[in-house]
């Protein structure tokens, strides 16, 4: 039979648990907004990994690092750009990024961070991006 104390601790685990999910819930949405999970239910939120390394990360109080791979290089496509240097469509890209870690860092305090892994050196040669115009962008 478990006593008072025992009860109170599993009642504040229970509603500590619900906080982090409720957190977890809110991050999630945040990037849902702009990514392959946006037309996700947020009812089937347990069977995404993104959604269960949030939690995880809640639970143990750590920053939450997103890795982003973009970036590469410029469309060598002159039909697409204008020219090799980054534009109005990066800029944006960068400022929704960065809106989400700061909406995230207002309600949970170790924060949250996107690194983005640019790998444009690696294929550049293949989708006809001069190393000059890699090294531009």
């Amino acid at each position: 039979m478990e006593t008072i104390n025992q009860q109170t601790h599993t009642k504040e685990a229970k509603s500590e648990m619900t906080a982090v999910k409720k957190l977890a819930k809110d991050i999630f949405v945040e990037f849902k907004k702009m990514s392959a999970y946006r037309d996700v239910e947020v009812m089937n939120l347990k069977s995404i990994p993104l959604y269960q390394q949030i939690c995880r990360s809640i639970k143990r109080n750590e920053k939450l690092q997103f890795i982003l791979p973009a970036f590469p290089a410029k469309s060598n496509n002159s039909e697409k750009t204008i020219n090799e240097l980054p534009d109005f469509g990066e800029y944006l890209a960068l400022k929704i990024l960065n809106d989400v870690c700061a909406s995230i860092n207002k309600h949970y305090q170790p924060g949250a961070e996107v690194i983005i892994c640019s790998d444009g050196r690696v294929f550049n040669d293949i989708v006809f991006v001069s190393d000059e115009n890699l090294q531009k962008y």
